[in-house]
This record gives C-alpha cells, sequence and structure tokens, in this order.
C-alpha cells in the first residue's frame, strides 16, 4: 500500500491517528503515506450511525459472550459475580457445556465437590464437553480416594476421545489403586 486515505478519525477505535497508532509501530515496516478528512463530515456521520446501532447478537453469540464475561471476571478476582453470572447463563441455557465445566471448576476449586459434581455431570450428557467432564468427575474422584471410580471415569474419557493429554493422571491413578 502506498497510500492510505481516510474519511474521519476515530479517537476510540481508530489506529492511524488514535489508539495503537500502527504505523508507528517500530515492527511495521510499512510506512505509506496517510492522507485524512477525505468527506470527514459524512465519513464522521456514518462513522457515529454506524458505532451508534450495534449490529444485534443471535441468542448463541449473547451466550457465548456472556460464558467470556463470566470466565474474565473470575480471572480478575470477582468470584462472587462470576458464579452469579455462570448461574444466570445457564439459567437460559441450561446445557451450556463450557458454563457448565467453569462452574463446576469454581465449585471444586472452592471445596464444594458434590456441588461441582452436579454441574460435571450435566456437561457429561453433551457430546462437546462429555469427554473433559469425565475427566473432572475423575479429578473429583481422586480427591475422595476413589481411585477404582477414577480410573473407570478416565478410562472412558479415553474412549470418547484417544488424544485426551490423561494417560500420566490415569497411570497415577492406577498406581494409587494398586497401593
Amino acid at each position: 500500500i502506498a497510500r492510505l486515505y481516510y474519511g474521519a478519525s476515530d479517537p476510540k477505535g481508530g489506529a492511524v491517528e488514535h489508539g495503537p497508532r500502527l504505523f508507528e509501530q517500530p515492527t511495521i515496516h510499512h510506512r505509506p503515506e496517510v492522507y485524512g478528512g477525505i468527506c470527514e463530515d459524512e465519513a464522521a456521520e456514518l462513522l457515529k450511525a454506524v458505532t451508534a446501532r450495534p449490529t444485534p447478537l443471535a441468542p448463541a453469540q449473547r451466550l457465548e459472550a456472556e460464558s467470556l464475561q463470566a470466565r474474565l471476571r473470575l480471572l480478575v478476582g470477582e468470584t462472587a459475580a462470576a458464579v452469579a453470572a455462570f448461574r444466570q447463563i445457564l439459567a437460559v441455557q441450561p446445557l451450556h457445556g463450557k458454563t457448565l465445566m467453569a462452574l463446576g471448576d469454581l465449585l471444586r476449586r472452592q471445596g464444594d465437590a458434590e456441588q461441582a459434581l452436579v454441574y460435571f455431570e450435566r456437561a457429561a450428557r453433551l457430546d462437546e464437553t462429555r469427554a473433559w467432564a469425565l475427566v473432572r468427575q475423575a479429578q473429583v474422584a481422586a480427591d475422595r480416594q476413589q481411585y477404582e471410580q477414577a480410573v473407570t471415569l478416565l478410562e472412558e474419557a479415553l474412549r470418547l476421545d484417544p488424544q485426551l493429554p490423561v494417560e500420566s493422571y490415569l497411570g497415577q491413578m492406577r498406581r494409587a489403586l494398586a497401593g
């Protein structure tokens, strides 16, 4: 690109004059001639119209976005808000696999194995999360020193998905069962 022409500046989302200032970055070795302000008033109105009415998300996209927001809350330490968000998602979609797994993991870390198992068992009903849900159930069984159950669950998970990286863990459970 020898020349870059654009209409209106965008202080919030732009990348040429604002924000990351793309062509000023040391890792960008190409520097085109930049010409801004082409039909600036019309471009500014169009930009305002587009950003004022964002495209609505489809229901599945909205659930994924809400699930991501809940996981982000968890990552920044807002545990109570994350739990509330996870439960709100499950009220709308009781079999949302990622949310079932995330809430189960959170509850297990908090020491509520019984409630975690409820979510892992629900996630095990779904094709997309079945194998990993069985692994999580095996972890709860191992926490309780129920090694025979843990081995059975891990073997079933591997039967469903031979690529799961749990061979070493399965070996540990077999040794614990034998020992």
